[in-house]
């Protein structure tokens, strides 16, 4: 799959740097931490943040992995280079 994504141009090999990765996780980190106080507020925003705190651990795991997303929909790439249905059920 991930060669698949790669000659669609949806990721891009990129050198691992373990600053990049910190970073992603970081801003997961606090995206959870966020979504947590916001529940009692917000089921909707909730979801909201939650969904990014999942899409920046996922763009970890690229970096990591010496990857990152390319083009306009980089959401729907990290999703992709998960293993992650995007239809819904």
């Amino acid at each position: 799959m991930v060669k698949r994504l790669e000659t669609e141009g949806k990721i891009e090999r990129i050198p691992i740097d373990r600053r990049t990765v910190r970073e992603a996780i970081d801003i997961a980190e606090r995206d959870l931490r966020a979504a947590e106080m916001d529940l009692a507020i917000s089921n909707e925003w909730t979801y909201n943040i939650a969904y990014n705190a999942v899409l920046s651990a996922g763009r970890a795991l690229m970096f990591a992995g010496g990857y990152r997303p390319k083009g306009g929909e980089g959401h729907v790439s990290v999703k992709e280079f998960l293993g992650v249905s995007s239809q819904s059920g």
